[in-house]
């Protein structure tokens, strides 16, 4: 059952990883999500079902429009693809745990639509970290009565961390990423938030460095810090007693 179940969270996921896309995409330019159905983006042509298959649509298609024959965005598949790869792995840590697992899938869902969003146009819409607050919200509260001031100081601890850097040095954190930290500190926990924001940073630095070399950005381009908030997100929700452990233990031995 448990090779059932995986496979069922990984379709599962490419399916949520497709619509994702959409949602990235249109929510910062304040379209809707439903209409028009979608279409390519160079001949405007509406896409068959075939073509909206989840990562075999794009193998099938090669990689180009079946119409103009125009490349396809890479970031389609590779979204649908790596929301496929993080549900079922969150299945596999968390079948015996449903309110971890659940909120696993939500913090996974932020992370694909902010990677699409602050990707794309270096926003991170309000509108989508007000749909997963709540969500967020309700899961610690309803499941974890006796420890959700944990989740609560993390959420205000997150959204005062980067406030404060904001604040100090103007143009440095953007608001987006503000907000954001703050939704995922009620998801992970205050202790998860502090090593979120320094697994962030490393994350961010060498995303940077490989851009810089790649010359993809200048030197003082501007470069989506969203992405790497949540991949760190997810490494603390995953791995953060043994991560702290492991930095703990460096201390120790000295």
């Amino acid at each position: 059952m448990d090779l059932f179940f995986t496979l069922f969270f990984f379709i599962l996921g490419l399916c949520f990883g497709s619509f994702y896309n959409v949602v990235g995409l249109r929510i910062p330019l304040k379209q809707s999500i439903v209409s028009p159905p979608s279409r390519c983006p160079k001949c405007e042509r509406r896409l068959s079902f075939l073509d909206l298959l989840p990562v075999a649509g794009f193998l099938l298609r090669r990689g180009k429009c079946a119409s103009c024959k125009k490349p396809i965005a890479i970031m389609y598949p590779l979204m649908e693809l790596l929301a496929g790869i993080l549900f079922a792995f969150a299945y596999l840590q968390y079948k015996t745990q449903p309110t971890e697992l659940l909120i696993a899938l939500l913090l996974i869902s932020l992370f694909i639509i902010v990677s699409v969003s602050d990707t794309t146009y270096r926003r991170i819409p309000n509108a989508v970290l007000l749909t997963f607050l709540p969500l967020i919200v309700l899961c610690r509260i309803i499941w974890q009565m006796d420890s959700w001031y944990s989740y609560l100081l993390g959420g205000v601890l997150g959204f005062a961390l980067l406030f404060a850097i904001a604040a100090i040095k103007p143009g440095a954190m953007g608001m987006g990423d503000v907000k954001l930290l703050g939704v995922l500190g009620f998801g992970i926990g205050w202790q998860n938030v502090l090593l979120t924001l320094f697994l962030g940073s490393v994350i961010g630095l060498l995303v940077a460095i490989v851009l810089l070399v790649s010359g993809k950005v200048k030197w003082k381009g501007a470069i989506p810090f969203g992405p790497s908030l949540c991949a760190a997100a997810l490494l603390a929700f995953f791995y953060g007693d043994r991560l702290l452990e492991v930095y703990l233990s460096l201390f120790i031995q000295l």
